[in-house]
């Protein structure tokens, strides 16, 4: 596996490799689609373990959209025939942004940041001249590869250990020190001070500005460690 990460990011890397002027003028569109990713990440919960994951996702279905048009590279994990083009440069950008177009849709749509991300991939497909509304799966178009590749993605993901069918909550962490209430002087009760303890919070503001009203923040990626891994050789 990890032969093969290295693969797709050298890959994704040379999509993206252009002279300094010619990134002033004219960037990639795989970095056009990595820039919408990180503003919806700006605008979105502050969850880092998700977000790493969105965006090894993101390079996978951009690099298996980008290598099926060659005979050679290796794909991530969805492996895709390769298909003969007259035109490969524009096959790979077409079905590249009809993978991140429908990968993001999916992944940011519970956002809080999604009424303002959704019009930006909307609008990134347009200016690059795609059609937006071209979901079909169907035959070896660079749109439909694209939206086949994000497909499967997007059910790899639902399987993958992130919980993201719950929003990616913990199915049975539980915390085992009781809650830390702020406004009361000293550490209070406290079972293990090695175990990480809840804030008892009115509401908190979380880094990426979005007011989450009551309860306690949750133990982001308690469970984590299910996850399929991406960047790990765990044979």
């Amino acid at each position: 596996m990890i032969s093969q990460i290295r693969k797709a990011c050298i890959g994704l890397f040379t999509v993206g490799v252009v002279s300094a002027t010619s990134l002033a003028q004219s960037p990639s569109v795989a970095r056009e689609w990595v820039e919408v990713t990180l503003q919806s990440i700006r605008e979105d919960l502050a969850r880092p373990v998700v977000h790493a994951r969105n965006l090894f996702h993101l390079s996978a279905v951009m690099w298996n959209a980008w290598a099926v048009w060659e005979d050679g590279p290796i794909p991530w994990e969805f492996d895709e025939s390769f298909i003969s083009t007259s035109d490969v440069a524009a096959a790979r950008r077409e079905s590249l942004s009809h993978a991140a177009f429908t990968l993001l849709n999916q992944r940011f749509i519970s956002s809080p940041g999604y009424p303002a991300n959704e019009p930006r991939y909307i609008q990134l497909m347009l200016d690059l001249g795609y059609d937006p509304n071209n979901t079909s799966v169907i035959g070896n178009s660079p749109a439909a590869v694209g939206n086949r590749i994000a497909q499967q993605m997007i059910l790899f993901g639902l399987f993958d250990g992130s919980n993201e069918l719950i929003l990616y909550g913990n199915q049975e962490y539980l915390p085992l020190n009781v809650p830390l209430i702020p406004p009361l002087p000293g550490v209070q009760v406290i079972e293990d001070i090695n175990r990480w303890q809840p804030l008892a919070l009115d509401f908190f503001v979380d880094q990426s500005g979005n007011i989450i009203p009551g309860g306690y923040p949750e133990f982001l990626g308690a469970e984590w460690g299910s996850v399929v891994p991406f960047s790990l050789d765990v044979s």
